[in-house]
């Protein structure tokens, strides 16, 4: 991803801004302004599910910055245990929830911080309509949606042999 990102994390960290290893954000509009010379449409691939805990959203839900408390599935130690020991999946056989002192955090895809956004939030919704008009702003002719399918999510219908049965794979067809 050319987005922000944390080096160690790989999770993002800003979505409106390059990261500095690939370039600058005027060296993207210059990317972008030549390939539509040449007929060439641009895409990105963004992936909408999980953040750095150096996101914005991330920073304000931990921080408990009124409306944005939901931005994140934040539970107590005892919760993120029980759910862990009934089974509630990370992809990588880690624990699903970071540590964050008092707060645990679901982290599907590792134990390091890369944060699972809730997207029943409207403060996670709202941010997403700004990312993507932001690059329908500078040029961009389309997104791939990376992790889709997990926006989605309801970590009531966990299942500890099928990480994925958490998602909703009708819902994501109807949402399509």
């Amino acid at each position: 991803s050319a987005a922000a990102t944390d080096k160690v994390e790989e999770a993002i960290n800003a979505f409106y801004s390059v990261n500095p290893d690939f370039g600058t954000d005027d060296e993207l509009s210059e990317l972008i302004r030549k390939a539509h010379e040449l007929k060439l449409s641009v895409g990105v691939d963004v992936v909408p599910n999980h953040v750095s805990d150096k996101n914005i959203l991330a920073q304000n839900c931990l921080n408990g910055v009124f409306g944005y408390e939901d931005c994140l599935y934040v539970v107590s130690k005892e919760k993120a245990k029980r759910l862990t020991e009934s089974g509630v999946p990370s992809f990588f056989g880690k624990l699903a929830y970071s540590d964050f002192g008092d707060k645990y955090v679901r982290s599907t895809f590792c134990d390091y911080h890369q944060l699972n956004l809730n997207w029943q939030s409207q403060k996670v919704q709202e941010y997403f309509r700004e990312v993507f008009q932001n690059l329908k702003n500078i040029g961009v002719d389309f997104v791939r949606i990376d992790c889709g399918m997990m926006l989605l999510e309801d970590v009531s219908k966990a299942n500890p042999t099928n990480p994925m049965a958490c998602m909703n794979p009708v819902a994501s067809i109807e949402a399509v």
